[in-house]
């Protein structure tokens, strides 16, 4: 058994859901479709792991500084392997344009 899970504070429904700023019945719906935050069963009481709901969170974080330096290296990757060369600023104008979409036919 993970050593973190044995040393954790377990919170109950009430306070999982206040900690995660959502309903005790989103959490209920979490765990009948298998998603949301770790959680333990002792007997017929549902606990939470303090460290579960944070690496939850922590999961679900979305921007930020790293999120953006990672999003810049993403796409300039994209580029360089797309168009198999770096696209600084002088060759822009050699980037292919994408396809126009095919108009409409009317049947009739």
């Amino acid at each position: 058994m993970d050593k973190q899970l044995m040393t954790d504070r377990l919170l109950d429904e009430e306070q999982a859901a206040q900690m995660l700023c959502c309903s005790p019945a989103l959490l209920r719906k979490w765990r009948l479709f298998r998603t949301g935050p770790a959680y333990c069963k002792i007997g017929r009481l549902v606990r939470y792991p303090l460290g579960a709901l944070q690496a939850y969170m922590e999961s679900c974080r979305v921007g930020g500084a790293t999120m953006a330096k990672k999003t810049i290296i993403s796409w300039t990757d994209h580029a360089f392997n797309t168009w198999g060369r770096a696209l600084d600023g002088r060759e822009w104008d050699k980037v292919p344009t994408p396809q126009a979409e095919p108009e409409e036919v009317s049947i009739g």
